[in-house]
């Protein structure tokens, strides 16, 4: 049976709602930790990414969402955990490019529980 190799995505929330930006990752690390620890599925944690940039910047103009993408594209993602899908990318044309670059690669997306396969579920799309 092949390993599934999982990684968790976090990025900073805005800063104006009065979080600080490490409180904010923190938070999304250990939830994500928390979901990982409590499967039984025989995942290994390949990494955990963790942008500091808050707002609208694509997942690309940003350090570690490039890493994640080429970390997709080099086969080496099998299930993204994020908290939240805003998390990855707010701009809807830039989410459904992310989503079919997860459809291409067979990346399953976790969204603090709710998991979307996208090679079958085109549910976050329709």
């Amino acid at each position: 049976m092949k390993t599934e190799n999982v990684v968790i995505y976090c990025r900073t929330s805005d800063l104006s709602k009065g979080e600080s930006p490490t409180d904010s990752l923190n938070h999304q690390k250990n939830e994500g930790l928390k979901w990982f620890n409590g499967t039984n599925k025989g995942y290994h944690l390949f990494k955990i990414y963790e942008d500091r940039i808050s707002g609208d910047s694509s997942i690309i103009e940003r350090g570690e969402g490039r890493e994640l993408i080429s970390d997709i594209e080099d086969g080496n993602v099998n299930v993204i955990w994020v908290h939240k899908l805003d998390r990855l990318q707010r701009n809807i044309s830039k989410s459904f490019q992310f989503r079919e670059l997860c459809e291409e690669n067979g990346v399953l997306l976790v969204e603090n529980g709710s998991v979307y396969d996208f090679t079958t579920d085109k549910s976050l799309i329709e």
